[in-house]
């Protein structure tokens, strides 16, 4: 899928769907990993699992070959190289996309450095490709930068029980997307690890995994916010069923935030016996968003930011450096996007906003998506500006997380024709 024509039916306006959405991928990467660590021998995967969870799959139940594509999972990219320096038998080549070797990798090669593992930079220092050869590591402790990517953190957990007499990791600098720290150290817990999280302070012990016998991941919340988005600036009535997507109380992802956040922008959640269902009330949509610090819920910023576009609501998004450094650079990418609606959006170090400033629009917007899903997912929303639509390039990136996106959103009156 190359180029979508994406439009709305205002006909479609009144909605009782009910949804399916992915399992969290972020959940099913790590379950991938320590059930491996475990001793299990994976399960072939089963319906249309996300891009990325398909590509940890594969390296992880194939014999592990001299060269690794991790392709442009970043997940994978952090998680495996923790993992191939703890296992690996032979050297290991580790590499992706272009993207993804311009995709900093510093400060978790440090640590593991510090722990004894043995990993080199092919190409330029501080970025992959890397070339990790067998090594004898050890417990201890480490020092890690936080700020960056929790990816850093959560790679070293999932070995962490591995090494000898655990390991101890010290967090510098202020925390980003924390949640998803936090839930590696869930997981780890559910397979019979001890661990002791502080503010600035992991511990996990040295033990062997006991792996639960029934653990699956649940329905995936950063999926969720696309349906947030659509709701809203659809502005749908009738009700909008989430089956298996666990309340925001219960869930252990960030991106549960959607629902306090949005419902800023009129949508009200509310729970079921089976998970939640979504309605809009226009009277609770805010006329400013303010300011909001976003840091710990970062794959949000997209959508989040083109909902309160879309509807004219000005906003501050705070916390969100890290986001140049995803897929694409977000920031930048939101800001360059945004001007073809008709909004003058900008960025800081630190922040991303919209005071209200307009600008012309083009007349059939054509949206680049720089391969990333969330960047495409967010702004098919676009769709309500005109009768014309918006045409998304590269839609077929969805697959990255939300393999049957386009499917869901025809059903909330987001229609897409391949062009």
């Amino acid at each position: 899928m190359k180029r979508l024509h994406c439009t709305f039916n205002p006909k479609s306006q009144t909605v009782d769907v009910s949804l399916r959405l992915p399992p969290s991928k972020s959940e099913w990467i790590r379950l991938l990993l320590l059930r491996a660590m475990s001793g299990e021998v994976l399960a072939p995967l089963e319906g249309d699992a996300p891009t990325d969870v398909r590509t940890v799959h594969r390296i992880l139940t194939s014999d592990i070959s001299d060269e690794v594509n991790v392709r442009d999972a970043g997940t994978a990219m952090r998680f495996l190289t923790a993992y191939m320096a703890r296992f690996a038998s032979r050297p290991v080549r580790l590499y992706g996309t272009e993207r993804m070797c311009a995709r900093p990798i510093r400060p978790l090669v440090e640590a593991l450095r510090s722990l004894g593992a043995d990993v080199i930079y092919e190409g330029v220092e501080d970025f992959p490709p890397l070339l990790i050869r067998p090594a004898a590591m050890r417990g201890g402790t480490v020092c890690v930068d936080a700020g960056v990517s929790s990816q850093f953190v959560s790679a070293l957990l999932l070995i962490a029980p591995t090494l000898r007499g655990g390991l101890s990791i010290k967090l510098e600098n202020r925390e980003v997307s924390a949640p998803y720290t936090d839930m590696t150290c869930r997981l780890l817990t559910a397979f019979g690890i001890e661990v002791e999280r502080s503010e600035d302070s992991i511990t996990v012990g040295e033990r062997p995994f006991v792996a639960p016998t029934e653990w699956y991941p649940s329905a995936d919340w950063s999926a969720a916010g696309y349906i947030y988005n659509m709701v809203a600036v659809g502005e749908l009535s009738g009700s909008v069923s989430l089956p298996d997507l666990l309340p925001p109380e219960e869930s252990m992802q960030a991106d549960s935030r959607a629902a306090a956040l949005f419902g800023r922008l009129g949508v009200v959640t509310e729970k079921t016996d089976s998970g939640i269902t979504l309605s809009y009330s226009p009277v609770r949509c805010t006329d400013d968003f303010g300011t909001e610090d976003v840091r710990d819920c970062p794959d949000l910023v997209p959508t989040l930011a083109v909902c309160c576009l879309l509807k004219r609501v000005p906003f501050c998004l705070t916390g969100v450096g890290h986001l140049r450094l995803k897929e694409c650079d977000r920031l930048a990418a939101i800001c360059t996007e945004a001007r073809k609606l008709g909004y003058v959006v900008r960025s800081d170090k630190d922040a991303l906003l919209w005071d209200g400033e307009r600008c012309t629009p083009e007349e059939l917007p054509v949206i680049r998506v720089y391969d990333d899903h969330r960047m495409a997912m967010a702004f098919v929303a676009a769709a309500v500006l005109s009768k014309k639509g918006v045409m998304i390039e590269d839609a077929g990136v969805v697959g990255k997380s939300f393999p049957g996106f386009f499917s869901v959103s025809r059903l909330l009156g987001f229609d897409g024709e391949e062009i």
